[in-house]
């Protein structure tokens, strides 16, 4: 299955470059945009980290660490519905 993704600071460039081209120049000027937020399954990481206990809270710190470096400064664990 393909994903289409855009990259974050294409994508924020390519705002500014319309808000310009509509004559919002000076908005764009004062455009800072924040990283989308993140949302990351706590079931399935319990799951990996389950079937690798090795990695432990390892995978998660890489995981955060990560999003961390890809620009996100903001996270919300999901709550898990055990059935």
């Amino acid at each position: 299955m393909t994903k289409n993704v855009v990259a974050f600071n294409q994508l924020s460039q390519t705002v500014r470059d319309v808000l310009e081209a509509i004559g919002y120049k000076e908005i764009c000027r004062h455009f800072t945009p924040a990283p989308p937020p993140v949302s990351i399954s706590l079931w399935k990481l319990l799951i990996v980290l389950v079937r690798a206990t090795s990695l432990r809270f390892g995978l998660l710190e890489k995981r955060i660490d990560a999003l961390i470096e890809a620009g996100a400064d903001t996270f919300a664990f999901r709550r898990c519905n055990f059935v």
